[in-house]
């Protein structure tokens, strides 16, 4: 269990700020972002950067308290950043 601890923290760290495997991290991708670009919609059928970032937090969240074994936590479905 330790081990694949180990290795999801890795993999989030480098999701935010290191060597992610789809290019870039997130930390770089949003330099320059500011909140009226983060909230407009390029497309009616396309999440907008302020989504995408709701929709980590609140995965994240769920995958912590899960870890701190908080099991009765629940992500709640249909929220507006769990699609």
């Amino acid at each position: 269990m330790k081990e694949l601890t180990e290795a999801l923290v890795t993999k989030v760290q480098n999701f935010y700020n290191g060597e992610a495997y789809y290019g870039d991290p997130v930390l770089k991708i949003l330099e320059g972002i500011n909140a009226e670009k983060a909230i407009r919609k390029v497309h009616k059928d396309v999440h907008n950067v302020a989504e995408l970032l709701a929709h980590i937090i609140g995965w994240e969240e769920y995958v912590i308290k899960q870890f701190q074994g908080e099991t009765e936590f629940k992500m709640e479905q249909n929220l507006s950043f769990d699609w």
